[in-house]
């Protein structure tokens, strides 16, 4: 059953950028295809909030599990992490995380997230590198392919 309450927002949205962020609520659904998830749901220090959601099917949890590991749980503590169960995801709240927010056609959405660097403020923007910027590898200098005379010298063999 889906409750109006758990759709409610004030419309006080994240904007593009990075962003520490803390997680606020947690909630179990089912997609239109029938497949479980779990939706997020995230503020940042000027209360902006922006949700993010994850399937919870089988082939799909290396997602879930980049996430958590963002929230600073380790592979450890995730032994007994049951990605059905709301009382495994109910640890997640509270927790606090890099993300970067991009606009993905009419709707903002959370692109990337990181783990907290030991030492930075929850209020510092996080130091992360926008996914959209390769990394350039300087040029080098065209390769000659050797001639057969450098190769068999005078004595071809053809």
């Amino acid at each position: 059953m889906a409750f109006l309450a758990d759709h409610w927002s004030e419309g006080k949205y994240m904007d593009e950028g990075n962003h520490v962020a803390k997680i606020v609520s947690v909630r179990m659904f089912t997609y239109t295809s029938g497949g479980p998830g779990v939706e997020f749901k995230l503020i940042n220090a000027e209360k902006r909030e922006i949700k993010i959601g994850f399937s919870l099917k089988e082939t799909a949890l290396w997602k879930l599990a980049s996430f958590v590991a963002a929230c600073g749980l380790t592979k450890e503590e995730c032994r007994d992490y049951n990605s059905n169960s709301p009382e495994s995801h109910n640890r997640l709240v509270g927790r606090k995380m890099n993300i970067v927010v991009v606009k993905n056609g009419k709707y903002h959405e959370v692109d990337e997230w990181s783990k907290l660097e030991i030492g930075q403020p929850a209020t510092e923007e996080p130091k992360l590198t926008p996914p959209s910027n390769p990394t350039l590898v300087p040029e080098s200098e065209p390769t000659r392919e050797p001639s057969l005379n450098e190769i068999f010298g005078e004595d071809v063999p053809f």
